[in-house]
């Protein structure tokens, strides 16, 4: 007799062979996505930090070094040191003066 078909065994280990590595698939995409997403917030940071300082070297705040200094985005984007893709970022920044030196943070 010529069998033509897969057998229901053979349908079922295909089906659970290919359950296994979607989920195997389906977490290694989740991890490189909150990944990228991590590495996306930790360079916006940077950026803003950066942007931050360069703001203060600016002869409006260096004529007043006492104490921590408060600047938003807002402030970075009007002055040109940042775009318009930054306008959704709402955290605080702040300069601090130690020894005469600057240390810029950004807090969400």
């Amino acid at each position: 007799m010529n069998k033509k078909g897969f057998t229901l065994v053979e349908l079922m280990a295909t089906i659970g062979l290919l359950a296994i590595m979607s989920l195997v698939i389906g977490v290694n995409i989740t991890s490189i996505l909150k990944s990228t997403k991590q590495n996306e917030e930790d360079f916006n940071k940077e950026q803003i930090e950066k942007a931050a300082c360069v703001y203060y070297s600016s002869e409006e705040l260096k004529e007043n070094l006492s104490g921590p200094k408060e600047i938003t985005v807002e402030d970075l984007i009007k002055s040109g040191l940042l775009d318009e893709t930054y306008k959704n970022e709402n955290g605080k920044i702040t300069i601090t003066f130690n020894d005469n030196e600057k240390k810029c943070s950004y807090n969400k």
